[in-house]
Parts: structure tokens; sequence; C-alpha cells
């Protein structure tokens, strides 16, 4: 519809895979995008150059991490690209670069939900009201932990799963509050399941990953 997108929820709840999932079902190349308090204006002009003449969807992680000044800026150029896509123009005025405008491009944001207070720049209204807002919200992580855990082998996917969602659940909950923490996550389940799976592919002829191993041995192997 030629409206950038905007996808805001807590961390770990696959914004950016949701996105970068659709491009791969839509057959369209999806460019993931870093942002930090140190990108520059004259970087992200070249980028989006590249991006808008291409057809490509653009995703910008952690969207608001970039300086106000910046956003600012960049609120101003997206209002007129989404003017000219909605009026299928066929050429744009990008800054000072005349260039061709593929109507397939695709503009994606996100933006995280944190638990704890963190300074952050506040979008401006312009820029805010010209993304159509997306909400996601933390999936139920036993049935992820479950079907991954099946996905990989486990035949005991069902009581396994209980145990790794325990076990995170209660460092989520009893441990301190640290941005570099990513325990109880979509990312993280994911992480543990595919690297419990190789383990039991390489170990599986050992008696202690077959499925008839007890309780008591599947705690001590998680």
């Amino acid at each position: 519809m030629g409206r950038p997108v905007s996808l805001t929820g807590p961390h770990g709840t696959g914004k950016s895979e949701t996105v970068k999932g659709l491009a791969k079902a839509m057959g369209i190349m999806c460019l993931q995008i870093s942002c930090t308090e140190d990108t520059s204006l004259t970087g992200l002009d070249k980028l989006l150059v590249g991006v808008i003449q291409s057809g490509v969807w653009a995703l910008f992680d952690q969207f608001r991490t970039m300086d106000t000044s910046i956003l600012s800026l960049l609120s101003t150029k997206l209002i007129d690209f989404r003017n000219k896509l909605l009026q299928q123009e066929e050429r744009f005025m990008f800054g000072p670069f005349d260039i061709k405008l593929h109507p397939k491009t695709g503009i994606f944001v996100t933006q995280n939900i944190l638990p704890y207070a963190l300074p952050r720049p506040e979008i401006p209204e312009t820029l805010s009201r010209l993304f159509r807002p997306v909400s996601c919200f933390v999936p139920d992580l036993d049935m992820v932990a479950e079907t991954m855990l099946y996905a990989e082998g486990f035949l005991e996917a069902k009581l396994l799963s209980k145990a790794l969602i325990s076990l995170y659940s209660g460092c989520s909950q009893y441990l301190s509050k640290q941005t570099h923490y990513d325990f109880y996550t979509v990312h993280t389940m994911k992480t543990v399941a595919a690297g419990a799976g190789q383990l039991l592919r390489d170990q599986k002829h050992s008696t202690h990953l077959t499925p008839e191993m007890n309780v008591t041995e599947h705690e001590v192997f998680l």
C-alpha cells in the first residue's frame, strides 16, 4: 500500500524474523540494517537510494536508537517517498539524487518495548504518523519449545520443554536485569533447541540420549 510499517513489541518476539519470513515467502530480498546512535544521514541516504531503485525491502532494526535530528530529517524524505509511491510516479527526487522509483519498495522498522526504562529519543510526530503500526506479543513459549524439540528429534519433547521453560523463566524472574540477558524469548528457545538437537544427532548411539531415559536423566541432560 506504499506505507512504511513499524513493528513494536518486547525483545525476542520475532519482529525482524516476521518481516524477513514474509519477504522470503514473497520472493523479495530483505536488507536488514542495525541502527545505532552513530548512524549517519549520509549513509542512510546512500542506502535508501539503492533500496528505492531496486525494489527490495529495507528493515531498520532498533530504529529509535538513532539521533533525533537524524529521525527528523529522515521523516521528510520518507513522507515524500510515500507520496510519490501513492501517486505512482516513475521518478523521485531523493535529496540531490534523481532516481527511478520501484513500486515494490518496502520500508520496515522495529522498536523494542523494554521491561525497564532506558533513555530513547522520541520519534517525531510526523514520522510516527507515517508508519502503519504492528504490535508483536510474546508467543506461547511452552508450545514453541515443545514443537522445536520435536522437530529436532526428541520423543520426550513435552517433558523437556516444561523443564526448559521452568529454567529460563526462573532466570528471567530472579536474576538481575541486564541489557545483555536474553532468557525468556523465542530466540533463546530456538538456540537451545538447535544446540540440543545437534548434540542428540552427534551422540545418537549413547545410552543417555535414547528415548528410554527416565525423568531424572532428562533433567540432568537439560
